[in-house]
């Protein structure tokens, strides 16, 4: 059985006297369970209550999430699983507030026997009789790596820890954090288990550091964003459009009003789907060479406009410079002609002038020459 891309959004799931109750599936044998998730609150009256799913067995669960609450009247109550065997949990996480009325209730994981759980993490606060922990209520032979909890995890009566609520088996892994400031031990009760597993105890503030959680692999290549110091799964995150997109610019590269004078260019597009890509690595069914050449398709159609625009731009540019090297040939053409209509005019008055004086040199010797005969 597969199950991928579902959502239970805002509900109670109510299980009343019967076993197996989850927010997405009660109970699953075999599959998996990817990019799924569940806001409602669940409610069993018996054993194995969880955020998505009540009882997994030989379930692979991937990109998953649970954010309601969760109540186990009988016990093994988890915030997103209630019961697992032969179970791998990934890329998940749960916010859920966890209650049970016996033992092992864990912010992730209720009970859970031979099961790997890696890059996931709970923060809702846990309660129960005993076997209480912050991630895992009660571990049987797992392994546990790059994950941490931050919840408080009370018990009535005993066995509560910050990771793990009581531990049994086998327990391996590297990179997992509690939050040392619900004052709990990483581990409530050992029942003798080999425990390889390395663990830390770190302040909330510590927990929420994006250099602490990129170290752990909480990065945008592994699918996650962090978001106010808590990773979020980027897969869920509303398809993007490129925002809103920009205006036209329209640019004048004439003296007249006709289109052959304007250019108008586009700036805005869209890349519909590209939150599709995030899945790459963690979902091996979909064909994503084609969805990544389809949206370098839409950037490439966007840059071959653009060039054309710049094209235009400097053939306009061209022809406007070639334009006014015309202008300012002709308007030195008119000038060399004005001057030389100036000159003329003015060779002209000096010879008028020349004249003159001497028709009045000659008119002032006349009377001389009359008394030089007398």
């Amino acid at each position: 059985t597969t199950i991928k891309n579902c959502a239970v959004v805002g509900t109670t799931i109510y299980h009343g006297g019967y076993s197996n109750a989850g927010g997405l599936v009660g109970w699953m044998d075999g599959g998996s369970i990817s990019n799924s998730y569940s806001t409602a609150s669940v409610e069993s009256y018996d054993y194995y209550a969880g955020g998505l799913v009540g009882d997994a067995e030989n379930v692979e669960i991937t990109n998953s999430y649970a954010t309601g609450s969760v109540y186990s009247e009988m016990s093994s109550a988890g915030g997103l699983v209630g019961g697992t065997e032969n179970c791998s949990i990934s890329n998940s996480y749960s916010t859920a507030e966890v209650y049970s009325g016996g033992d092992s209730a864990g912010g992730l994981v209720g009970f859970a026997d031979n099961v790997q759980i890696s890059n996931s993490y709970a923060t809702g606060s846990v309660s129960g009789a005993f076997d209480t922990g912050g991630l895992v209520g009660y571990a049987v032979n797992m392994e546990i790596t790059n994950s941490y909890a931050t919840g408080s995890a009370y018990s009535d009566m005993t066995n509560n820890g910050g990771l793990i609520g009581c531990a049994d088996g086998d327990l391996s892994g590297t990179g997992n954090y509690y939050n040392s400031e619900t004052g709990l031990d990483a581990i409530g009760y050992d029942y003798g288990s080999s425990n390889t597993m390395t663990y830390e105890a770190k302040t909330l503030a510590e927990l929420q550091s994006p250099a602490l959680l990129e170290s752990m692999g909480y990065t945008r290549d592994a699918g996650w964003r962090i978001e106010n110091g808590v990773p979020v799964l980027m897969v869920f995150d509303p398809p993007a459009t490129g925002g809103t997109p920009a205006g036209a610019i329209n640019f004048q590269i004439g003296i007249h009003s006709g289109e052959s004078s304007n250019i108008t260019l586009n700036l805005g597009f869209a890349l519909d789907g590209v939150n599709d890509l995030y899945g790459i690595g963690l979902d091996t069914t979909t064909d994503y060479l084609t969805k990544i050449d389809d949206l370098l398709s839409v950037v490439s159609n966007k840059a071959t406009e653009y060039g054309a625009v710049q094209n235009r731009l400097e053939s306009a540019l061209e022809e406007i410079s070639t334009q006014y090297e015309n202008l300012v040939s002709t308007r030195s053409t008119i000038r060399d002609a004005d001057i030389a209509e100036v000159s003329s005019q003015y060779i002209q008055q000096q010879i008028l002038q020349q004249a003159s004086a001497t028709l009045m040199a000659t008119a002032n010797q006349t009377p001389a020459i009359a008394l030089q005969l007398i």
